[in-house]
């Protein structure tokens, strides 16, 4: 039972970390991370690519903070909320 929630508790904050990751890395008007490409020249041409993987990241992370409010402690949820919308607001 302990190594089920261990394992719960691991998988839920990697990929609430792994989706605010993407989500700050395609902040802003181009890729300061990655050199200008055929791949990024696809990206920029306005598709508007990025937009669409912004809002399923943060739709996907909204999932994600419910699963952590349901299945960890309040404490947990409570710090876990506080560190997404800090980010989602420095990075909007």
């Amino acid at each position: 039972m302990a190594i089920r929630g261990v394992l719960i508790r691991v998988l839920l904050y990697v990929a609430s970390a792994a989706l605010l990751l993407v989500y700050m890395m395609l902040q802003g008007s181009q890729y300061d991370w990655m050199e200008p490409t055929s791949l990024a020249k696809n990206i920029e041409d306005n598709s508007k690519n990025r937009d669409v993987i912004r809002v399923t990241t943060v739709f996907i992370a909204l999932i994600m903070q419910f699963m952590i409010a349901i299945y960890l402690s309040r404490k947990e949820a409570i710090v876990s909320v506080a560190i997404v919308t800090t980010i989602f607001y420095l990075y909007w």
